[in-house]
């Protein structure tokens, strides 16, 4: 082909009438507007009991649990009784449900710690549950809580609320075995004397007197002036707990 007659690619700008101006590249499209997402709080809130400040539980319901035991070794000893008291946000007792509070008879009675009180180990073997029977109540306790569901289809969990929650935790494994247990109660705890003990360290890095002197519950519920009438019940203790979690909570902020 002739070189003359080839058709010279020349940029489009050059064969534009003088002083026509156009835009170089195309406007960008608009952004598409995402979709609102799904009221996952508002659910929650629905279901579970709890406000839209409690996202971070993912759904998960806090209750606060409490056991009374035969003894303080859990290898040995068994569990008297216990509580599990489902809980809102602030950490008030939900209206909505009933706690599950049942006492259990100990299948070794005659290893009970000297310090277990005659009155209440006639108390669980006259009015208690067998330990099958117990776990069977249990479990459909937790049913009625109507947890939300997770991605895979499974229930949320209970993350409990304890004072010492370690010690209790060993009891509930022991009792539950640890599949049950970590079917039902989430790895996050939320622990009162643990929270105590971080605000008196957290206070004297900043330079500031440690507020707490003793970190049991007993000496922490009168800091704050937390009735404690019937302390050793396992549902006193509970929302004695309860109320002691909310007010370390609303101390520590600052």
């Amino acid at each position: 082909m002739d070189k003359g007659n080839e058709i010279t690619k020349i940029p489009i700008a050059y064969k534009l009438p003088p002083n026509m101006e156009i835009e170089a590249f195309p406007p960008e499209p608009e952004p598409k507007k995402s979709k609102p997402r799904p009221k996952t709080v508002e659910r929650i809130k629905h279901e579970v009991g709890q406000a839209p400040s409690a996202v971070h539980w993912f759904g998960n319901q806090v209750c606060s649990i409490d056991i009374e035991t035969s003894g303080p070794d859990p290898w040995l000893h068994e569990i008297l009784q216990i509580a599990i008291l489902p809980l809102t946000s602030d950490f008030k007792i939900r209206k909505n449900t009933i706690p599950f509070y049942i006492n259990i008879m100990p299948e070794y009675p005659q290893l009970a710690a000297f310090g277990t009180t005659r009155k209440k180990m006639l108390e669980v073997m006259n009015n208690g549950f067998e330990s099958e029977a117990a776990k069977d109540l249990l479990y459909k306790w937790v049913e009625k809580l109507h947890l939300p569901l997770a991605k895979d289809g499974t229930p949320k969990q209970i993350y409990p609320l304890g004072h010492n929650y370690t010690h209790d935790r060993a009891f509930m494994l022991k009792w539950l075995g640890y599949e049950n247990y970590n079917e039902f109660f989430g790895p996050r705890i939320l622990d009162s004397m643990t929270t105590a003990i971080y605000l008196n360290d957290r206070a004297t890095f900043h330079g500031v007197g440690a507020p707490f002197s003793r970190v049991d519950l007993t000496w922490l519920a009168g800091f704050f002036n937390i009735d404690t009438f019937g302390r050793h019940d396992a549902l006193v203790d509970t929302k004695i707990t309860a109320e002691l979690y909310r007010n370390l909570c609303q101390y520590g902020a600052f």
